[in-house]
């Protein structure tokens, strides 16, 4: 029985030195010169590599919620994330990610198949990648608003474990970060060349 807990406690310690690790590589990526959609599919990378059978999505919005406007899914494939770029945010909900992005609502659905909340377009799209339950949250800003939706899928029907929460939460404080940081250094850049404009408008005065 020692044994055991001691080979449980070493399991833990792994698990959370790797995740730690995942997040260094992930926050060294968010102010390099990449796109954001290629730091966005590393943090659903780096979470799927903490827990098995997880696969992730990673959906931008409007400010107003309404649509979603960039994202990543890397390991779901197909036209899974090209054809939820298309749908719509508002109400009525298609999907657990509209719920997540425009209600600001974490919203869980255990058997996908079996929830006729839904609309069966929704449905029909993620049963066909072979995704069979969800967990979306919503990604706010430091201000509070919502930029996005954070989902974990499996391949099964059932609940969340206590770790995908805890997985989840630490994915939507990555992409606020990565989010904001693009989004201040675009502002800084705005900001230079406005002020550099104004510089030579009064130099040919």
């Amino acid at each position: 029985a020692l044994s055991d807990e001691r080979a449980a406690r070493r399991r833990q310690h792994d698990r959370t030195d790797a995740l730690l690790r995942a997040q260094r590589r992930v926050l060294e990526l968010v102010p390099a010169p990449v796109p954001l959609s290629e730091v966005l599919s590393a943090i659903a990378a780096a979470i799927e590599s903490q827990t098995d059978g997880v696969l992730c999505s990673i959906v931008l919005s409007t400010p107003d919620g309404g649509r979603f406007t960039d994202g990543a899914a890397p390991s779901i494939g197909g036209r899974y994330l090209e054809t939820l770029l298309t749908l719509p945010a508002a109400p009525p909900y298609l999907g657990p990610c509209a719920r997540a992005v425009h209600g600001g609502e974490e919203t869980l659905v255990t058997d996908i198949a079996g929830d006729d909340e839904w609309a069966p377009a929704w449905r029909t799209l993620a049963l066909d990648h072979g995704l069979r339950a969800c967990r979306s949250l919503p990604i706010r800003s430091e201000t509070g608003q919502v930029i996005g939706t954070f989902a974990m899928y499996r391949r099964e029907v059932g609940d969340p474990t206590p770790e995908d929460e805890t997985l989840v939460a630490i994915a939507a404080r990555l992409v606020a970060v990565a989010v904001e940081h693009r989004r201040a250094n675009r502002e800084l850049s705005e900001r230079e060349a406005s002020e550099h404009a104004q510089a030579l408008a009064l130099c040919d005065q």
